[in-house]
Formats: structure tokens, C-alpha cells, sequence
């Protein structure tokens, strides 16, 4: 609410604020606090898939050694055509190896995801 105060050149504050979506997800998917605190979940339903939630984000595939300088944070030339902006880099057994930032054909990693075997 500051950001729009401030483009608006005024004072503002928030009060209370409700969220009713993020990305591709509505209001509807969403769970509240009390929820949470009180254990009225069921795993099936509200817990999403990290491949669903970034179903959005164009997929890369990396082989074996563009996933190991992905994974030591090395930003690497790569042959992407018509490829900018954030990419989910997948290696060939089509895991999620994080989100990279693709720009002039390299790759620069963001966010890694470790996921312990």
C-alpha cells in the first residue's frame, strides 16, 4: 500500500488487507491462519505440487553438465532461441533444478532447489 501512496503522492497506511490472488492461483485455493492452527487441512487438496505452482514459468531441460555449473551458481552460455526472462531449469530425469534468469543466450541461476534424495 506505500508503493501506491507514495505514485500517488500522498501519505497512506493499511488498515487491513485480503489477499485474493497469487499468479494463477484465486482466492478459492487459498487456506486462512485459523486453518493452519487448526489443523483442518487435508494434504491432497492443500498441498500444491512445486511443478503446478510454477506451471507458468516456461521449462528449460539441462544436461548433466550445464546442471552441475547451474548448481555451483555458474551463469552459462547457452543456445536458448526466443528464450528471455525467468525459465524452471529441469535436468534430463525431468526434476526441478530451480529458477534461472535467461538474457543474450545465459542462463544465471536465482533460486536453487535441493531436493534431498
Amino acid at each position: 500500500m506505500e508503493d501506491i501512496g507514495a505514485r500517488l503522492g500522498v501519505s497512506s497506511y493499511t488498515r487491513s488487507i485480503r489477499r485474493i490472488g497469487v499468479g494463477t492461483y484465486t482466492e478459492d485455493r487459498m487456506v486462512s491462519c485459523d486453518q493452519i492452527l487448526n489443523g483442518k487441512l487435508s494434504s491432497d487438496k492443500h498441498i500444491v505440487d512445486i511443478s503446478e505452482m510454477l506451471s507458468h514459468i516456461k521449462p528449460i531441460t539441462l544436461g548433466p553438465d550445464h546442471e552441475k555449473l547451474i548448481k555451483d551458481g555458474t551463469v552459462i552460455d547457452i543456445e536458448l532461441p526466443n528464450t528471455k526472462g525467468d525459465v524452471v531449469m529441469k535436468n534430463t530425469d525431468n526434476k526441478i533444478i530451480g529458477i534461472g534468469n535467461v538474457a543474450n543466450n545465459r542462463i544465471k541461476p536465482k533460486r536453487l532447489i535441493n531436493f534431498q534424495q
